[in-house]
This record gives structure tokens, C-alpha cells and sequence, in this order.
């Protein structure tokens, strides 16, 4: 009985040993659900807004090609945004609060990457030294929210 039990413990071992280690999730994976975490409860899961109170994400992508937009982007989401703004032909009042203090640099590029593929955009995706660079542009909500670019 012992000897049979002993067995089952090392071919256990073996088995165990012989798969593959879990999968960590891809970049993408990751800035899905970091953007679940952090955004979904206002933005909607798919970021299509709360019409009338949270905008739509659809102009990340625009947002992401032109250097006023990458420096907007990453200072909302570090810093926040207050204000008036206009999506999609809809305007919106409000404060959304940075994330810098509940995120590292890593997530909050990620966020940002899985909206430009949501988005489909061609933009080139953001790195942690670039959202560290552009961070420190724009230091209020305030001020995020007057340098949004136009259209």
C-alpha cells in the first residue's frame, strides 16, 4: 500500500513536470483587462461611453497619430481630464480622475495600446519611457482637458 502510494506521488511529478508552464497573457490580453479594471465601469466594456455622462474612446486612435495627441493621451491617463470635450459630435462635462496613483507606467501603456487596436488604428503603440516623457506635459486636469487637440 505504501509502495503503491509512493507510485501515484511520483507519476504525479512526471505528469506535472511535462506540461507547459501557464501562458502569460499577451500584451494585448493584458490591456484588456487592465482596461476592464480600470475603465470599463465608466467608458463600457467595448469603450463605447455612457451616452450624455462617460465619452466614447473611439478617437484614441486619431489621438495616438499626431504628437499633441500622444502627450493628451498619456497626460489623461496619468493626470486626468476636466472640462468640456466633444466626441463624436456630443459634448461631455466632467472629471475623469488620472490613474498615476493606482498604476504602474506598464499598465497604463497597456490600456492605452489595447485602445488603438480596438480602435483599429495604424498609430504606433506606446512605451513606458514615452508615457514617462509625455507625463509631465500637462500637470492638471485642467490642463488636459484646454490641450485636447481639435478635430
Amino acid at each position: 500500500m505504501v509502495l503503491r502510494f509512493s507510485g501515484l506521488i511520483v507519476g504525479a511529478a512526471l505528469v506535472a513536470a511535462a506540461l507547459p508552464a501557464p501562458a502569460q497573457p499577451s500584451a494585448a490580453d493584458a490591456g484588456a483587462q487592465a482596461f476592464l479594471k480600470r475603465c470599463a465601469s465608466c467608458h463600457g466594456r467595448t469603450a463605447a461611453g455612457n451616452p450624455g455622462v462617460y465619452p466614447p474612446l473611439s478617437e484614441v486612435g486619431r489621438h495616438a497619430g499626431s504628437e499633441a495627441g500622444r502627450t493628451y493621451l498619456a497626460a489623461v491617463t496619468a493626470t486626468g481630464l476636466s472640462g468640456r470635450i466633444e466626441v463624436g459630435g456630443k459634448a461631455y462635462q466632467g472629471y475623469m480622475p488620472g490613474l498615476r496613483a493606482a498604476t504602474r507606467l506598464e499598465e497604463r501603456a497597456a490600456i492605452l495600446n489595447w485602445l488603438i487596436r480596438h480602435n483599429r488604428s495604424k498609430a504606433p503603440l506606446f512605451t513606458p519611457a514615452e508615457l514617462t516623457r509625455r507625463e509631465a506635459v500637462l500637470r492638471t486636469p485642467a490642463e488636459v482637458g484646454r490641450a485636447r487637440p481639435a478635430k
